[in-house]
């Protein structure tokens, strides 16, 4: 991550130390190439500079971080600016979302869904969001969109977001791969439906994987720009490769699709390799601070009824009974996330 300003990362694979309880544990975030979360175990609630009110790692009203040495968090730049429509009605702490405001604070902003701005060029915006008429990002030409907007809720309360008499309704829809969540919250949906941190991490992965690979392919001007996902330039000829400016303009016998200008002139192209998974940091921490908690109990409690059956691991020796867990549809207090 070598164009992040990020602490020094763990080697890929390699489990938290708070974690090792045996060995048989490993982290699903292992995956992943996430910088080191270990200064959270060491911070404590604290009054927000700004607001005064009491918080631990960050401040929901300021979205930003609390009591947390200077450095110690990741600061990522993003390749595209990101607004997230937050409803009313969904918890702050509930709401993943708000991590990408604090990791990635000069390219993301959080609005509150009756406090959405009023957008001058709405057809430059993607929501993303599944829908029938959702595309690929390989379906789509960069240079049409500017931002991306993210709508946070409940799927239920999204799901009204986007079908509002509101600019939502008349954005251009994206999708992306399906993914099975890691979301610790019970819900009545099936594991691909993500919680909204997971769903910006794999857009900006498929963004640069579909973008920023290499550089872009002229099409003549009478025909209409096709995307791939891969290029067929060879790897060697894309390692390392820093985009030009003045290759990316527009010429009268040729149109250059131009995925953000000012990214591809100050970033390497190339394979994805891990930019912008600390976008996951905070996530990732309170994933194994849960896993942690519950492992190491001894008060004979389990964790909550309405989680996935496995969901926790405990040790073999230990807690690896659980109690019988009543289905989604048995539980019908069960509230979604």
């Amino acid at each position: 991550m070598a164009d992040q300003d990020t602490p020094c990362k763990r080697s890929p694979g390699e489990d938290t130390e708070g974690m090792a309880l045996n060995k048989r544990y490993k982290s699903p975030f292992s995956q992943f190439d996430i910088s080191s979360t270990d200064v959270l175990d060491t911070i404590e609630k604290k009054h927000c500079p700004t607001c005064n009110k009491n918080c631990k790692y960050f401040c929901y009203k300021c979205l930003k971080p609390v009591n947390c040495p200077e450095g110690s968090i990741p600061h990522l730049k993003l390749p595209i600016k990101l607004d997230v429509i937050k409803h009313e009605q969904e918890r702050d702490g509930k709401s993943t979302a708000l991590h990408a405001k604090i990791l990635a604070p000069d390219d993301v902003e959080v609005y509150a869904f009756k406090d959405m701005p009023k957008y001058e060029n709405v057809d430059r915006l993607l929501l993303l969001f599944p829908s029938p008429e959702a595309k690929q990002l390989s379906e789509i030409d960069p240079s049409s969109f500017d931002k991306l907007v993210v709508i946070d809720g409940t799927w239920e309360q999204a799901n009204k977001m986007s079908k509002s008499d509101s600019p939502l309704l008349r954005m251009k829809r994206v999708t992306i791969a399906p993914h099975e969540t890691l979301f610790w919250r019970h819900q009545r949906k099936d594991r691909d439906h993500l919680a909204t941190i997971e769903a910006i991490y794999y857009f900006l992965r498929e963004y640069h994987e579909t973008y920023l690979t290499t550089l872009p392919v002229p099409t003549p001007l009478s025909s209409s720009p096709s995307i791939s996902a891969t290029s067929a330039t060879s790897a060697s000829e894309s390692q390392g490769v820093t985009a030009d400016p003045e290759t990316v303009e527009s010429t009268s016998e040729s149109k250059i699709i131009t995925p953000h200008k000012e990214w591809i002139s100050t970033h390497k192209l190339g394979p994805y390799t891990n930019q912008f998974d600390d976008i996951l940091w905070f996530y990732k921490y309170f994933y194994e601070l849960i896993q942690k908690t519950y492992r190491e109990r001894t008060d004979g409690k389990e964790f909550t009824l309405k989680h996935t059956k496995g969901y926790i691991q405990y040790d073999s020796e230990g807690k690896e009974k659980e109690k019988k867990e009543p289905t989604p549809a048995e539980t019908s207090t069960s509230s979604d996330s």
